[in-house]
């Protein structure tokens, strides 16, 4: 189940109720949460009246915490970016859209970060300057 819904997420393709039909609900919780999928799918969820409610409040809440957590983190980044910056590039970077181009299987990426991409090879610095704060 969670293949064919990563595969939905991957193509754009909205849920309809039928996807639902028949599973554990609260086993298909726990496995999008602990996969960092669950706020991916609130937005794709269509006919929300007729979606089981455990569902709808899973993917909601994370996907209301991702935006607050994505605001947060760029904030930080934001503030340290006097520092970050002295010594190269830093280009933030949705990891969704890495997916398909790194992971073969997209099972093994989770979703509850922030991508950073160093194209001058400041990884050391940064690393370090992000362990200090």
């Amino acid at each position: 189940m969670i293949t064919h819904c990563i595969n939905k997420i991957v193509d754009g393709r909205s849920f309809v109720p039928e996807d639902f039909h028949g599973i554990n609900v609260e086993l298909f919780c726990k496995e999008i949460i602990d996969e960092g999928i669950a706020s991916l799918f609130y937005p794709l969820l269509n006919d929300k009246r007729n979606i089981p409610p455990r569902i709808l409040e899973v993917t909601r809440k994370y996907y209301e915490a991702s935006f607050i957590y994505k605001d947060y983190c760029i904030r930080k980044l934001r503030a340290l970016q006097p520092s970050l910056s002295k010594y190269g590039r830093i280009v933030l970077i949705q990891g969704f859209a890495l997916l398909e181009n790194l992971y073969q299987e997209p099972l093994i990426r989770t979703m509850s970060d922030i991508d950073l991409y160093l194209p001058d090879g400041n990884i050391e610095y940064v690393r370090a300057e992000l362990k200090k704060n």
